[in-house]
């Protein structure tokens, strides 16, 4: 028998539905939504408008593109849109500001981020929401935000944007949305009297009452990323999250629109939606907690932030021969952020580049090119078989305490081949030499995130030519490799796995370390047996 000692971080800095789901890049998550609609670009794999406007004057009919930054505004390249068809292609450069001026103008389509195409649309002029009132963009939050004004038990003043058919299973639904106050309104609506399983009570102020469905009050509610029982969730009047996970998701929770509730509830006053998210299956906490954090940090809303794990679960003691899985538990995740496993030490990194910003990158060849770095996640592209960039000047540092080089990856184009780093010491100063150059193990290129950790102790070097100050870091060898880079980090053990679980099958006492990282998050190490 032996022990497995296990280590937990403590925070140092701030910090399956239908096919053809875009993967939500603007979430950090890689579930695919049922439905997806926003005033920003959730997914890069989404390529088409956010919305299609229509001026309240003379009826003309705009698709508006994200802009520059990824979102709804006055610099957003607008085209004609053709009344009868699907989204137009995205031509020239005329820009949203060119047709404003004082005008008005409603929302017809809130196209479906998603990849599944279910827009939520409104062919009644009369009954189409706000966007832009007297040619300025309405906001909440500094954010562009679309408004719904309806009229109590009315049959036909309403304001409301309808889906083609219903969706029947809602597992998690995430919203940012706001009520005006001393108006009405529910998160999902209905036009069939004989659904109403998301009702409110505006006058108690309460998010959901004792007509709302069954699955919906014995769901899991989070407003703001916090825990609420659905019966204490409150009907918020200022701009906030809500998310809920009705149980089960398939009974009582149907929609066909917002803004709309039969003919009673409609969302009046100037309440209505930012963002709109919804899947068929209840999500991870991990996942939960990135949207939340993701939506926050756009929306200007304040959600907890990133914190450490404060255990591990999982079998300490085990016989030689046998294995033991071991869970991270407790703390909160954050945008993008992940469980990151080692074996053999931590205790604190020596050089960690989350990348959230590149000032370490000196210099690079001219077969590397930088594409974006975004949310934290440096994106590359190699035309050529030698991209590189010099990373210069990190620190000094002793060789024979920090022997391995951790890099977080994900290739999403062509085939990674190899890593290889040419490190820099006192001997080794400037320029790659081949004594001083190590590679890593053959990268996965299947499109997911893996993490590599590469010994730079193999090479004899490494520990004779003085305390290492930096390096040049061949990020692939080959040409026509696209690849995100989440972190560089120089530490005293081998990451073993990114995943909120790992499956361990020691064969000797071992102690594993457990990190949280991702945008301005990193963890150092406290133990427990």
């Amino acid at each position: 028998m032996f022990k497995i000692l296990v280590f937990v971080g403590l925070i140092l800095t701030n910090v399956a539905p239908a096919v053809a789901q875009n993967t939500l890049t603007a979430l950090g998550v890689t579930s695919g939504a049922t439905v997806a609609y926003s005033v920003r670009q959730l997914s890069t794999s989404y390529t088409g408008p956010l919305m299609r406007i229509r001026n309240n004057t003379n009826n003309n009919l705009y698709d508006v593109w994200p802009d520059a930054s990824g979102q709804f505004s006055t610099t957003s390249v607008i085209s004609t849109a053709d009344p009868t068809g699907t989204p137009g292609t995205k031509n020239g450069s005329t820009a949203l500001s060119t047709i404003t001026s004082s005008t008005t103008f409603t929302v017809a389509i809130w196209y479906d981020q998603s990849g599944n195409a279910r827009n939520l649309t409104q062919t009644t002029n009369a009954n189409q929401p706000t966007i832009i009132s007297s040619g300025s963009i309405q906001t909440e939050g500094s954010k562009p935000f679309i408004r719904f004004y309806g009229t109590l038990n009315s049959s036909t003043d309403f304001n409301s944007l309808v889906l083609a058919t219903a969706l029947t299973t809602n597992g998690h639904v995430s919203v940012v949305n706001k009520f005006a106050s001393g108006g009405d309104g529910f998160l999902l609506g209905h036009s069939n009297s004989l659904y109403y399983g998301w009702h409110s009570n505006n006058t108690n102020s309460k998010l959901f009452d004792t007509y709302a469905s069954t699955s919906v009050e014995n769901g899991n509610v989070w407003q703001n990323g916090t825990s609420v029982t659905a019966a204490n969730a409150v009907f918020n009047t200022s701009l906030g999250i809500n998310t809920i996970q009705p149980q089960p998701a398939y009974s009582g929770t149907a929609w066909d629109n917002i803004g709309r509730d039969r003919t009673y509830h409609h969302t009046s006053g100037g309440g209505g939606y930012a963002e709109l998210i919804v899947f068929a299956s209840a999500l991870s906490t991990k996942e939960r907690q990135s949207i939340e954090s993701s939506q926050g940090s756009y929306s200007g809303i304040t959600v907890p932030a990133a914190s450490a794990p404060t255990s591990i679960s999982g079998t300490t003691t085990i016989c030689n021969g046998s294995s033991t899985t071991l869970t991270s538990t407790g703390g909160n995740y954050g945008f993008n952020v992940e469980d990151i496993w080692y074996r053999g030490g931590y205790g604190g990194d020596a050089y960690d580049n989350g990348l959230d910003a590149i000032t370490a990158i000196s210099e690079s060849s001219g077969s590397s090119t930088t594409n974006n770095n975004t949310n934290g996640i440096l994106n590359l592209t190699s035309t050529g078989t030698d991209p590189y960039f010099y990373m210069r000047s990190l620190g000094s540092f002793n060789p024979s305490t920090y022997k391995y080089v951790n890099v977080r990856y994900r290739v999403t184009a062509g085939t990674g081949g190899n890593m290889q780093i040419f490190f820099l010491n006192t001997t080794y100063t400037t320029s790659p030499n081949g004594s001083a150059a190590v590679y890593s193990p053959t990268l996965n290129s299947d499109g997911n995130w893996h993490t590599v950790s590469i010994d730079m102790s193999s090479s004899a070097a490494w520990t004779t030519g003085g305390n290492i100050t930096g390096w040049r870091f061949d990020w692939s060898n080959n040409s026509g490799v696209t690849m995100d880079i989440d972190f560089i980090q120089l530490g005293t053990g081998v990451i073993l796995d990114d995943a909120s679980s790992i499956n361990v099958s020691p064969t000797t006492s071992t102690t594993y370390y457990l990190n949280r990282k991702g945008p301005s998050v990193n963890t150092s190490s406290i133990s427990q047996l």
